[in-house]
Parts: structure tokens; C-alpha cells; sequence
């Protein structure tokens, strides 16, 4: 009986830190999966508008994302001036798209830009609306952070339209 009875207190005495370290630890090796989720899930809010013109002619065209995946293709003398449906974005391709514009770090961005010719990208998303316009350069498709957004975002709408 010695023998079970030092069993016993062993086992009461390490059993409560057993499971309070168990308590302590089991979260902590939850899959981060809701995380990802939440990252991969555009706002319902968002919309973005994306363009460039100036020039001599003075025209503009570009392309507007909503929240639903709709793109719209747009001309003019301004942004949005002669509007028509061109492709959609799946709800997969929205949440990458998200994805990109946090790590772009879009709304940390303070770009004013203007030049003869003028890119820009204006998102309204989780209730904040932000416009970063700059002169684009041949280098652009290339570059990371905003220019590098903006010419991802363009092939997107592009491939959806050929989808």
C-alpha cells in the first residue's frame, strides 16, 4: 500500500498542474485558420476605383471593383464618366485581392502625386476611404507596394474578363 499511496499524492499533487499547463497551452496550438479567414474575406464595404489619364487628350480610363466581385470599365474627361460592365471576381479573388492591399499597406500610404500622366487608386474599405494617385513609370508593373497593387489589380480584372 506505501506504494499506491505515494502514487496517489504524486498524482494529486502533479494532476491540477497538468491540466491548468493543458488549459494554458491548448490554445495556443489552435489552428490560425479563423485568422487567415478573416484576412481572406474582403469588407462589404470595399470598392475600389483604379485609373490613370491626363495626358494631352485628357482622357481617363480604369476599372471599378465592388463589393459583390462586379467590375466595371470606365472612360472619359474623369474617373468613372462612361461606365460599362466588363468581368467579376470571385470571392476568392476578392479576398486575395484584400490580402494584397494589407500587405501593400495601402491605407498607411501617403502618396499625392500628379504629373502629365496620372495613375491612382481610391479604396473605400472597413469604413475608411483613401486616394494615393502618383506619375506612373514603365517600371511599375514590377515594383512592389502601391504600383505594384495597382498592376496586379489591372492583370486581375483582365484575366477575369477572359475567364
Amino acid at each position: 500500500m506505501p506504494k499506491n499511496s505515494s502514487f496517489s499524492r504524486f498524482i494529486l499533487l502533479v494532476l491540477p498542474g497538468l491540466v491548468l499547463l493543458c488549459t494554458l497551452l491548448l490554445p495556443a496550438c489552435r489552428s490560425s485558420k479563423v485568422t487567415d479567414e478573416r484576412q481572406m474575406t474582403h469588407p462589404t464595404d470595399f470598392r475600389l476605383v483604379l485609373g490613370e489619364g491626363g495626358g494631352f487628350t485628357g482622357q481617363w480610363q480604369g476599372y471599378t471593383i465592388n463589393p459583390d466581385g462586379s467590375v466595371m470599365e470606365w472612360s472619359g474627361a474623369y474617373a468613372e464618366d462612361v461606365v460599362k460592365p466588363f468581368a467579376t471576381l470571385s470571392n476568392d479573388q476578392m479576398g486575395d485581392l484584400w490580402r494584397r492591399v494589407q500587405e501593400a499597406e495601402y491605407f498607411d500610404q501617403d502618396k499625392g502625386e500628379v504629373g502629365n500622366m496620372t495613375a491612382f487608386m481610391d479604396l473605400q474599405a472597413d469604413s475608411a476611404n483613401h486616394r494615393i494617385s502618383w506619375e506612373p513609370r514603365v517600371l511599375d508593373k514590377t515594383e512592389e507596394g502601391i504600383p505594384g497593387l495597382y498592376a496586379y489589380t489591372k492583370q486581375l480584372v483582365r484575366d477575369a474578363k477572359s475567364e
